[in-house]
């Protein structure tokens, strides 16, 4: 590191080992199990520091925020390309110059409030700002995050995604005979994501019990597709599966079995339930497209694959046979939230319920 950077290690009672160093003014502060890996911490964060003690600016911060990585951030990597994308393209041009330590939260509610496009996308501009300013709280660059006083910005209405059963049925005869025909049943018979679906795994399967374990999820980021954890932390759950999902399940393994024998040594073994044409992960768009055919087809408004995970939602929520949390616990949902976004469903299950007490205490005359 050179003679001007050679600072001080002190081992701290718990084991680990400080190492504390002046650059350009600056006090740079590191910890690690070792004294190497104290002093390789803080060569890493030497260069945000600059040539001058002026400060590090945030078009700094972002490089070296990228360079971390998306495993390191614990962000999935369509999620690390998204905030990326975001704050590269719409906050480094408006603030990429400023020293860190002298941005406040008061600009940078300004910033959110320059914003275009939709209020997702804000929101998430939002989200990859106080995620790249808690990296640099982290790293020692500035004492608080001042987004975390930034209020969040609104989400918008959300847009009913809801299907009648006719629509439902219509969309199953649709799919008829394509080879992701079972895509169909797991979203409107087992309420999966479309990243679920295409992450489920013949391994994940009890098919004699009637459950599928939901352990991963497909997507695709400037890497490539990528097979993952689930969206969120509930996201790893058992599904109960209705038998006619069970029975489609099954058909498609035979087709599967069939594809995989006419594609010989091209086909690629992936264990995957919903596969490309050798046997590979399948593109998620491409299964995006393929519903919106069967929509098409089946004149139903196209409102993507997710419109199977309401119908699963709303249909157990208004028959009263399932509680908000045997459903959430279902769809890998936190129960207030399945609450909010199923409010309708939800009383209409209360009612149905009323209905049964009702009934149970009815005298017969």
């Amino acid at each position: 590191m050179g003679k001007k950077h050679e600072g001080t290690l002190t081992q701290r009672p718990d084991g680990r080992w400080m190492f504390r160093v002046m650059v350009n003014g600056r006090r740079i502060t590191t910890y690690g199990k070792t004294q190497a890996e104290a002093k390789r911490k803080a060569a890493e964060r030497m260069p945000l520091v600059g040539d001058t003690a002026t400060g590090v600016h945030f078009a700094q911060l972002v490089k070296s925020w990228t360079e971390y990585g998306a495993e390191k951030h614990g962000l999935a990597p369509t999620t690390f390309d998204q905030y990326r994308y975001l704050v590269t393209s719409r906050v480094e041009p408006l603030i990429g110059k400023r020293i860190l330590e002298s941005l406040t939260a008061k600009e940078m509610a300004k910033v959110i409030r320059q914003q275009q496009g939709s209020a997702s996308t804000v929101r998430s501009v939002y989200a990859a700002l106080v995620h790249v300013l808690d990296y640099a709280v982290g790293q020692d660059l500035v004492a608080v995050n001042v987004m975390r006083d930034v209020k969040r910005p609104r989400a918008a209405a959300s847009k009913r995604r809801d299907i009648s059963q006719d629509e439902a049925i219509r969309i199953l005869k649709a799919a008829q005979g394509h080879r992701w025909e079972v895509a169909v049943w797991l979203g409107l018979g087992a309420g999966m994501r479309r990243g679920e679906m295409l992450g489920l795994q013949w391994s994940d399967l009890d098919l004699d019990s009637g459950y599928a374990y939901i352990s991963g999820n497909v997507t695709r980021s400037s890497a490539g597709l990528h097979r993952g954890d689930p969206k969120t932390r509930r996201g790893k759950r058992n599904v109960p599966l209705p038998d006619e999902v069970v029975s489609a399940l099954r058909v498609h393994r035979r087709k599967q079995a069939e594809e995989r024998l006419k594609a010989g040594s091209t086909w690629q073994d992936s264990g995957l339930v919903l596969t490309n044409e050798v046997g590979g992960m399948a593109e998620p768009r491409k299964l995006s497209r393929t519903w919106s055919s069967w929509a098409s087809k089946a004149k139903v408004s196209d409102r993507g694959t997710h419109v199977g995970r309401h119908f699963a939602a709303t249909t157990l929520l208004a028959s009263g046979k399932a509680s908000v949390a045997d459903v959430a616990a279902m769809l890998g949902h936190d129960p207030s939230v399945l609450l909010n976004t199923y409010a309708a469903a939800v009383a209409e299950g209360q009612r149905s319920a009323a209905s049964v007490l009702g009934a149970a205490l009815t005298v017969a005359e």
